[in-house]
């Protein structure tokens, strides 16, 4: 099968209305990008994986904990990162 087709396939899995990345692009945008954006999308995937190069801005990410609303506070795992 062709990589791009892999890739179409499962951008149709990505569900809405989830806050963007640090690159702010949103699930929306990558559903709507079309062919362009699945070529484009390929293109960048295979360049990691040629190359092992990944963007320094891949490696950051923000995790807020989001207490679950039952039990107590105090304890973490009445929480969940997102």
């Amino acid at each position: 099968m062709h990589p791009t087709g892999q890739i179409d396939r499962q951008s149709h899995n990505i569900v809405n209305r989830h806050v963007p990345g640090m690159c702010g692009i949103t699930a929306e945008m990558l559903k709507t990008s079309g062919d362009l954006g699945i070529l484009w999308l390929t293109s960048v995937i295979k360049q990691v994986w040629q190359t092992g190069v990944i963007s320094p801005d891949w490696k950051n990410g923000i995790i807020l904990p989001i207490y679950k609303g039952k039990d107590s506070t105090k304890d973490c795992k009445n929480y969940r990162g997102i």
